[in-house]
């Protein structure tokens, strides 16, 4: 969150779950530019349990970005691929989509 919060690009939050809330949306939603990322923090040896898959897939589904992302590196790749993504200006392909080896 710290290095998310110096990116003069990016708009980020937790996510904090409540009773409101609702169950597997991913850790961290934000944006880059006008484009909403979503990133699923695990541990290096975390799984994604099959309620945040679901989620992951209705967010890629609608059109967003979600990354699982197990180290700042990983985030750092997920939002620089946001960025190539708008500056491409590709709607049609979604880079959260792309098989990035994390």
């Amino acid at each position: 969150m710290r290095w998310l919060k110096t990116q003069r690009d990016v708009y980020s939050w937790k996510v904090v779950g409540t009773v409101y809330g609702r169950n597997g949306i991913p850790d961290i939603c934000g944006s880059v530019g006008a484009v909403v990322l979503f990133l699923e923090v695990k541990r290096e040896n975390g799984r994604v349990s099959e309620r945040q898959a679901a989620e992951h897939r209705r967010i890629r589904k609608a059109g967003g970005f979600v990354w699982i992302v197990r180290s700042l590196e990983e985030a750092q790749s997920a939002v620089r691929a946001l960025r190539e993504h708008a500056e491409r200006g590709s709607a049609r392909t979604n880079p959260s989509d792309e098989k990035i080896s994390f």
